[in-house]
Parts: structure tokens; C-alpha cells; sequence
């Protein structure tokens, strides 16, 4: 789903006083995250997830791994190391 600028502010507002409740770890995306993910996904809609410390490009690229295993939207995080699903 393709979010537009205004939505995406609304949604970072809202996501801003969230604790993150889901974090990746050094081992990465296992089949627990992705289950966690969606659990937490189906009760909240909104979430903020913490991505292990990396280039931009592998939070980039794990934070779609996670939104395609879930079906969920990525929101361009407001921070380096908060990442937000829809």
C-alpha cells in the first residue's frame, strides 16, 4: 500500500510515544520474529520495530524482509533506529 505524506506524518505521530515491541536481534529475521511481527501486528496495527545496528541499507533491506513475510507497510522511520509497521 503506498502512503501518502500526510498519512505518514499522522501515522509517525502516532507511533512516536509507542515502545518498541518488536526487536530484531543479532541473529536476524527468524521465523520467531516473523511470528512475533504478526501477532503483534493483528493486536496493535501499528508497531515500532528496532532493527540491529547496520548500514541504512540492511535496516533497509531487513525492514522490507519483514513487511513482505507480514504483509505489512514500512513507514520511513523519523529516527536512524526506529522502524515502524503498518
Amino acid at each position: 500500500m503506498k502512503l501518502t505524506g500526510a498519512q505518514i506524518r499522522h501515522l509517525r505521530g502516532l507511533a512516536h510515544h509507542k515502545r518498541t515491541v518488536v526487536t530484531v536481534g543479532h541473529s536476524g529475521i527468524t521465523d520467531g520474529v516473523i511470528n512475533e511481527l504478526d501477532a503483534v501486528l493483528t493486536a496493535h496495527e501499528l508497531v515500532k520495530i528496532k532493527l540491529p545496528a547496520g548500514s541504512r541499507l540492511e535496516k533497509q533491506t531487513m525492514l522490507h524482509q519483514l513487511c513482505a513475510s507480514t504483509t505489512a507497510t514500512s513507514i520511513p522511520p523519523n529516527l536512524p533506529a526506529d522502524h515502524y509497521c503498518e
